[in-house]
């Protein structure tokens, strides 16, 4: 029987050196994530503390890197990740997984879609793994907040995560693809579309059946979304918690399915 859960990494971190583990869930049981389908699920935990204790320590720099939106300690936090919730449930189950070579789990991997970073950052494990890994996917989205200092191969994998238009055209200057978080009251840079499966979007497609944020090895277009979240993350960029409007839009979720069956490119530029 093939387990749910496995350890696809356990080593250093390449952040900090501190150890870490890199997990792989939804091997056997269906993942019933709304807005990304039915997904396995990568996870970047600290070996040897909880995440709670990681956080409030400000350890988590092993899998989170210098990322903007994990704010000191609990302090000013807005990561959309709930840490208490399944990052802790799979941690108190490390003693319990079993650890897999990567070549040898990406024979299981065929055709599946996998979702690199439902928490931690993916370039806090090697390259090597998520190359392996993705090798035989049928598809993939991942995200990295580590854009300007991480090794530029992850560019094929990952997309840049930014929260401005000017850290978007810095990005894309370094060769990256991008997902960027907007105000209600910014528009879209050229070549951004409203990201498919977002509220502004009305969930038109999940994160599998979108395929946009596989980084460079698809020639789509960047994509950005709202920010969104718990009152935080709103407040965090200035934005009202009651009555807060979506601003204009481009939303293309008709081109985007067209793109995605057709392989016809879709330009999404002003």
């Amino acid at each position: 029987m093939t387990p749910n859960t496995v350890i696809v990494y356990r080593g250093p971190s390449q952040f900090t050196g501190a150890p870490i583990v890199a997990v792989v869930t939804g091997l056997s049981l269906p993942c019933k994530n709304p807005k990304t389908g039915n997904m396995l699920q990568a996870w970047i935990l600290r070996d040897d503390m909880d995440p709670t204790t990681a956080i409030r320590t400000g350890a988590d720099d092993a899998i989170c890197g210098e990322c903007a939106l994990r704010g000191q300690g609990v302090h000013g936090r807005t990561c959309y990740v709930t840490y208490w919730q399944a990052p802790r449930t799979i941690y108190h189950a490390l003693h319990t997984r079993e650890t897999v070579d990567p070549w040898v789990l990406r024979d299981s991997l065929k055709q599946r879609w996998v979702r690199l970073g439902a928490y931690g950052d993916p370039t806090a494990a090697p390259l090597p793994i998520w190359a392996v890994l993705l090798s035989k996917a049928g598809g993939w989205v991942g995200y990295t907040q580590q854009w300007r200092v991480c090794d530029p191969g992850y560019r094929i994998y990952l997309m840049a995560s930014v929260q401005s238009a000017e850290d978007q055209a810095r990005a894309v200057a370094l060769g990256w693809r991008t997902y960027r978080v907007r105000r209600s009251t910014e528009a879209l840079v050229r070549g951004e579309v409203v990201c498919p499966a977002s509220r502004e979007a009305s969930h038109a497609l999940t994160c599998q059946d979108c395929g946009i944020c596989q980084g460079a090895s698809v020639q789509r277009t960047n994509a950005a979304i709202m920010v969104h979240g718990k009152p935080g993350n709103l407040t965090a960029f200035g934005e009202s918690t009651q009555g807060r409007g979506y601003g204009r839009l481009r939303t293309v979720p008709l081109l985007l399915r067209r793109e995605h069956h057709t392989g016809e490119r879709v330009d999404g530029g002003a």
